[in-house]
């Protein structure tokens, strides 16, 4: 499943360079992608902010989509301080149900809800 996932992001990033788009990131917290049922592989894909302008992220509808693929076709989940919620949201699906209900045993309620 590694190959197929690690493929599948090589070919997102081959479409946008197909469209005279040279991917790049500059560090911030990044974009976290944990597929966590059979190991752990851990993508962090930076991306940069700016302060001016429109304060889209470079690329941030390619880092969307990449999360969205990942998230739909191979069952991640990604870390929860660094991802947008639309992205959260998508994921839960993709969580054990027993390890939520641990957590709802540990804060019934609910003041370490981030979302």
């Amino acid at each position: 499943m590694a190959n197929q996932m690690l493929k599948q992001i090589h070919s997102l990033f081959d479409a946008e360079l197909s469209k005279g788009i040279v991917m790049t990131a500059t560090y911030r917290s990044g974009i976290n992608i944990k597929p966590l049922k059979l190991g752990t592989i851990m993508f962090d894909f930076p991306s940069f902010r700016p302060t001016i302008g429109d304060h889209k992220r470079f690329s941030e509808d390619f880092y969307r989509n990449l999360a969205n693929t990942l998230v739909d076709e191979f069952s991640c989940r990604p870390h929860w301080t660094n991802n947008s919620r639309d992205v959260i949201s998508r994921s839960i699906k993709n969580l054990d149900s027993d390890h939520l209900r641990r957590f709802k045993d540990f804060d019934p309620n609910g003041i370490y809800k981030t979302m």
